[in-house]
Parts: C-alpha cells; structure tokens; sequence
C-alpha cells in the first residue's frame, strides 16, 4: 500500500520534534489534525527518530561506550527501570491521559530549568542520577510532556552544567526508546523513514540546545501548540 504524503509530514514533524524539548506526541497529533492523516504508530516513528540519533550522534555513542563504567550502568539501569515499570503498569490498565495539560506542564518545566544553572559534568552522572532521570522519563509517558525536555530540567536540578544537561538527557533516552522498539516490534515503513530524516534535519537546532541555550522559547513554542490543539478540539 501507497504511503499518505500527509503521513510522511507527520512523520518528518514527528522526528524534528522528537530531538528536542518540545513534545513529539503534541505536535503528532497537531500534524495528523490538521493533515486528515490517519493515526500513525508513534512506536514505530520513535524508531526513525532514535536511528537518526545514534547516526548523527555517533561520535557521542562511541564516546559514551569508551568511557562506560560500573556507576554509569548503574545510572542507566535506574534510569531505564522506573519508566519501564510505570510503563509496563500503564499498559496493563491504560489511563486517559489528556495531551494539552501535559504540554502546558512541561513548558512550566522548561521555564523552572531555565533559571538552573549547574557545574557538573554529564560524565560524573550516578545512580542516585538515575534515579532523577527515570522519574522524569516516568513521568514523560504523559502526552505532551516530552521525554528530552523533562530529562533536561531533571539533568539541570541535579546540578549539571547547561551544556551537559542535553547530551545526558539524550544518552539516558536510546536505552527505553530501544526497549520500546524492540518490545513492540515496530515495523520500519516510510512514516519511520521521514521520522529518521525530520530528526536529522533538526541537528542545528539540538546543537543550541546542546549548548545551553535559553530554553524559554521551547517552552512558548510549546504553550502556542496547545492553543492550536484547544482550538482543534472546540471545532471538532
């Protein structure tokens, strides 16, 4: 079956989305709104959009490998834990979780983590680390809160420096979305494919974030979006 042109600009705002703090699942479900695009598999597009990020990150990835240690697994495993658990509850007694509240939550997040301004390198990241960054990935499964952007203000209230709070929330991210992927078996069709080009298209863009830039545009960009989706819903 022909794939929608509608489903490959899903797909391409998806990825873009995804590599930053802004909520893949609000501006998903934007573009599928406004398009008439049939709901796609947000599983299958995470595949596209991880694939972009271990591509174009792969300097980072190799990195990460050279310098993993005991404490550094340790982060990860709490890390990726506390989500799947929360996650694998949801799935057995699945909640609605309406999307505009958890987008409007995490652009005050964005607002708090902007004001946090820390020392530490992502390199010293522990357990108790880990912790802090699985709750926030806990807390990321609901829509609109966004996974990258609530890793990143947990990352800056632990402490760690602007520049190091992206590429930390970035590392803890590849191990869940991974899990997710391969649990779900998420097949890789063209939506996947823009997913993949839309990620590696917003490399600039996570290069300013990477840098500690001001994270308040995000977070209008963010509050604009859930008018968009307040008005889509009134019309509906």
């Amino acid at each position: 079956m022909a794939c929608r042109p509608e489903a490959l600009v899903a797909g391409l705002l998806h990825g873009a989305a995804d590599a930053l703090p802004v909520s893949s699942s609000a501006h998903l479900a934007a573009a599928e709104a406004l398009l008439e695009s049939p709901p796609e598999d947000p599983v299958g597009l995470h595949a596209g959009s991880l694939a972009a990020a271990v591509v174009v990150f792969h300097r980072e990835a190799l990195e990460i490998l050279r310098r993993l240690t005991w404490r550094r697994v340790a982060m990860h495993l709490a890390a990726g834990a506390i989500p799947a658990a929360v996650g694998f509850a949801l799935e057995r007694r699945p909640m609605p979780l309406p999307l505009v509240p958890g987008l409007l939550a995490g652009a005050g997040a964005l607002v708090a983590g902007d004001r946090l301004r820390g020392t530490r390198s992502r390199w010293d990241a522990g357990p108790a680390d880990g912790v802090w960054l699985g709750v926030a990935q806990a807390i990321a499964l609901w829509p609109g809160v966004s996974r990258n952007g609530i890793t990143l203000v947990a990352a800056r209230a632990r402490g760690f420096a602007p520049a190091e709070a992206n590429p930390l929330s970035r590392e803890v991210g590849v191990p869940v979305t991974l899990g997710a992927v391969l649990l779900r078996r998420a097949p890789l069709r063209a939506p996947a494919v823009a997913s993949f080009a839309g990620a590696a298209v917003a490399r600039p863009l996570v290069r300013v974030v990477d840098r500690g830039g001001p994270l308040w545009p995000w977070a209008a960009e963010r509050a604009l979006l859930a008018l968009v989706l307040l008005r889509q819903s009134r019309a509906a």
